[in-house]
């Protein structure tokens, strides 16, 4: 076992010697691996010698690959060579400043890169070389319109190079040449393998948007004019809406103005006292619209009635005065005389006062009277309170 795997390493080592040569940690990354298929390459290494200013690398397919020759395919966009992640300048001329890249087309053609006369590149340096329309200054389609010029139309740019028609393994050379001797070079292997396919089988999908999530959903005060009305889908999906029920989504006249996301809203104007319904149908991205109606429906109160009291009253309306009080009272007479008309012995006591509401009462009188009621000829002396009858 452990002689088996010694030569296996063995050959790894030799021919890793082989196909490369100041090269390390080296890849290439295809767009299409199928046979006689037109694909991108992405050519990712590390340089382990310095190139100087004015050195250059070429890239050569295997003889049954084949580089286009088209308009598509221009070397200014569709070659970019970035170092340390940086991208360099690249134009149709060499210059202090911009690098020159060129397109040999045939079978198999190849791809020359060469570093401007000022700034070449260091030991170390880690290199991405782009052939093809993934590159940032590749083309894509577009249509302007002027009223002067008319239309013009912009071409997307190609993939460029044909893989071979047999599947297996291949392999694009690189060289990298400094003073016109090369220095480096690898063999980036890369595999062809025929088509994987699940067909016939249709997978157009044939359910139309699910709606949800209405509103508002009310009641709203009678003093709103206008509302936004919302729903959602759970696809991409373009909404319209009508006032009657049953209306076809073609037939129907009203788009929300915000649509074509998994999200629709609209403003609209409402009737104050009145339930307001709106009726929508949707339509997704393959083509499945709503044959349904989803409604939108919401209660709007009326118009308040009635005055507004904006300034309140803090003063009350009634009137008063203070707690007096008024009153009157009698006080009990004083003592009779003898029947045989004598002078009492004691003067009549002060009657007591009568309560009154706040107030006092007169005092009684003081005199007594003789006897048979007539008067005294002459007052009695008053006696004390104690000998009164009261």
């Amino acid at each position: 076992m452990f002689f088996v795997l010694g030569i296996i390493l063995i050959q790894f080592i030799f021919s890793n010697h082989i196909w490369a040569k100041n090269i390390n940690q080296y890849k290439d990354t295809i767009s299409n691996s199928a046979p006689a298929e037109t694909s991108n390459h992405t050519f990712s290494f590390r340089i382990d010698t310095a190139i100087a200013p004015g050195g250059y690398l070429e890239i050569i397919p295997p003889s049954d690959f084949e580089v286009l020759s088209t308009s598509t395919f221009s070397a200014n966009r569709n070659i970019r060579l970035s170092v340390n992640g940086i991208n360099r300048a690249v134009s149709d001329t060499l210059s202090a400043s911009s690098d020159l890249a060129e397109i040999v087309a045939g079978s198999p053609g190849l791809i020359r890169y060469t570093f401007n006369t000022t700034t070449g590149v260091s030991a170390g340096d880690q290199l991405v070389l782009k052939i093809g329309n993934h590159t940032d200054l590749a083309n894509v389609f577009s249509e302007v319109y002027s009223s002067s010029t008319g239309t013009a139309t912009t071409f997307a740019d190609i993939r460029p190079i044909v893989n071979a028609s047999a599947t297996g393994t291949q392999k694009f050379n690189m060289k990298v040449y400094d003073g016109g001797v090369e220095v480096a070079s690898a063999g980036f292997l890369i595999s062809l393998v025929e088509k994987v396919g699940i067909g016939p089988v249709d997978t157009t999908e044939l359910i139309p948007p699910f709606r949800f999530n209405p509103q508002p959903v009310g009641p709203l005060g009678g003093t709103t004019l206008s509302v936004e009305i919302s729903l959602e889908t759970d696809e991409f999906s373009v909404c319209r809406y009508s006032l009657s029920p049953n209306i076809d989504y073609g037939s129907m006249t009203n788009t929300f103005s915000f649509t074509g996301t998994i999200l629709h809203s609209q403003v609209v104007t409402i009737t104050l006292d009145s339930v307001n319904t709106f009726y929508v149908r949707c339509i997704d991205d393959e083509g499945n619209f709503n044959t349904d109606d989803f409604l939108i429906t919401f209660v709007v109160e009326p118009v308040p009635t009635g005055t507004p009291n904006t300034d309140g009253s803090i003063s009350g309306d009634g009137t008063g005065t203070g707690n007096e009080g008024t009153g009157s009272g009698g006080g009990t007479g004083g003592t009779s005389g003898a029947s045989s008309g004598q002078e009492p012995a004691t003067g009549g006591a002060s009657g007591s006062g009568g309560s009154g509401g706040g107030g006092s009462g007169g005092s009684g009188a003081t005199t007594g009277t003789t006897a048979g009621g007539g008067f005294e000829s002459t007052d009695a002396p008053i006696g004390a309170v104690t000998d009164a009858l009261l």
